[in-house]
């Protein structure tokens, strides 16, 4: 079935078109052949539990439909309605209106709403593991360790693989599937504080000159969202005594570019001065480029400045000799 285009009846306040509401109308148009049960919005995808009233038994089945918006557009609310019985590839259908649907007779329609009895399931064990919890996931035929991490600026825990630095959203996960490493070992390992943080210098002057030194380590209380450094320094993260799990830099501003020479602090999780070597060395190579451009720039200003110095000089010295 292809999309169907219509005029949007419901909005919201912010201008953004009431999907939920015109999917709802869809059905209680025709109230001699469908009577709404129930109905929820997920994302994009509208799912609901309707009654059939032309059929003998009036069964309620389960009905998926897609929506876009193209606001830009006349027709702008696109919608493609698909019965259970079609086999829907869209599974997040709440259970609440699973529960309320009749016993089906159709092999696709048992396993859509058993794919969607999956998915919940899936996405509720995602959602109550903890902080620092670790899964296994398999995507195009390599394995992927995933921890649920709490990213600086965020306040909703991701799943991120430390060794390639990604993260995989939920839906990705409870489309792949997963299997829970240790949860309980997991745990135990969260709950292990760190107790100090390595802390790095880096300078550089305007050469390009670098120079690396550690200075020791530092104290830190750790809980499960923010880590505070004595340097009053403070992040969000899930720190593990088995990972490096981040790298705060404390960077000048470009003011502070132009000194004598340009200095970051850098912190580690561990003594392992080859890593942040290696994560800070793109940011040092970009300030140094930068560093040039702009050396280039004020030269080109400067040469410019005494051009026009020399211009003012000899108009000068030829209204001396006209005096």
């Amino acid at each position: 079935m292809g999309w169907t285009g219509m005029k949007a009846n419901y909005y919201y306040k912010n201008g953004m078109i009431n999907r939920k509401k015109e999917c709802d109308e869809l059905i209680e148009a025709c109230p001699n052949d469908y009577k709404l049960i129930k109905s929820a919005l997920i994302g994009i995808c509208y799912y609901a539990a309707v009654r059939m009233l032309k059929k003998t038994e009036q069964p309620v089945v389960g009905i998926v439909i897609k929506t876009t918006v193209r606001m830009k557009e006349d027709l702008n609310f696109l919608y493609k309605w698909v019965s259970e019985d079609m086999g829907p590839a869209d599974t997040y259908c709440p259970d609440n209106i699973l529960d309320e649907l009749s016993e089906a007779d159709s092999d696709w329609a048992k396993n859509w709403r058993a794919e969607c009895r999956k998915c919940n399931e899936r996405k509720q064990k995602l959602s109550a593991m903890p902080v620092g919890s670790e899964i296994k996931v398999t995507c195009n035929g390599f394995e992927y360790i995933m921890t649920k991490t709490v990213l600086p600026s965020h306040s909703t825990p991701q799943w991120i693989n430390f060794e390639e630095n990604f993260k995989f959203t939920v839906d990705d996960i409870v489309q792949l599937g997963f299997s829970c490493i240790d949860l309980e070992k997991s745990e135990e390992n969260k709950m292990e504080h760190i107790t100090k943080i390595w802390k790095y210098i880096f300078t550089f002057d305007k050469k390009g000159e670098i120079t690396f030194e550690s200075t020791g380590a530092l104290e830190c209380k750790e809980c499960l969202k923010t880590i505070k450094l004595k340097d009053q320094i403070s992040w969000e993260s899930t720190l593990r005594k088995d990972k490096i799990g981040t790298v705060i830099c404390s960077m000048p501003t470009e003011k502070d570019a132009f000194a004598h020479f340009t200095y970051y602090y850098v912190y580690l999780t561990e003594d392992n001065p080859r890593y942040a070597i290696s994560l800070i060395q793109k940011k040092m190579e970009d300030r140094v480029d930068f560093l040039q451009k702009e050396t280039s720039r004020l030269n080109l200003n400067i040469q410019s400045l005494n051009k026009k110095i020399i211009l003012l000089n000899e108009e000068k010295l030829e209204e001396h000799d006209k005096n």
